[in-house]
């Protein structure tokens, strides 16, 4: 419920203008998964192009938890017209690469769970050693990406 009061709020010019006017920076992450709602989650992104303000950085999470994200062709993402066509709204893009569903995906899942951060989750007494070094390296995949997005 509150995405879409939130979303309301930031297509209003008066918002985005106020925000800019304070030094904001404002940023919408936008996720496109694979499989068989990439379409719908495509869909998503560019309704998002067209509403938002182009002062608003759009950022795409790509996700292949469900599948790769691949055009039509085969291609990547950025082979996409979506991409092509608005390269220049596009701030950045952050890959969220599938690993193993029995370690990586469980030991996030089970993190997302208990509604715990990385660091939270990471010295949990009852995180096995293992799962601590799965969550690490996610964790730093995932901000590693994200510091590179301006």
């Amino acid at each position: 419920s509150s995405y879409q009061a939130m979303g309301e709020w930031l297509t209003s010019p008066e918002t985005v203008t106020t925000l800019l006017k304070e030094g904001w920076t404002i940023k919408v992450h936008s996720i496109v998964v694979g499989g068989g709602a990439q379409a719908e989650t495509l869909q998503g992104l560019l309704y998002a192009m067209q509403v938002l303000s182009p002062q608003i950085r759009l950022i795409v999470w790509l996700n292949d938890y469900f599948g790769p994200v691949i055009s039509p062709a085969g291609g990547d993402f950025e082979t996409m017209k979506i991409y092509t066509e608005n390269r220049g709204r596009l701030w950045g893009i952050i890959r969220l690469r599938m690993r193993g569903r029995e370690t990586f995906v469980r030991d996030l899942m089970r993190m997302l769970a208990r509604r715990q951060t990385f660091a939270e989750a990471i010295i949990h007494p009852d995180v096995q050693i293992t799962a601590r070094q799965r969550l690490t390296m996610l964790r730093r995949e995932i901000f590693g990406a994200i510091s590179l997005v301006p």
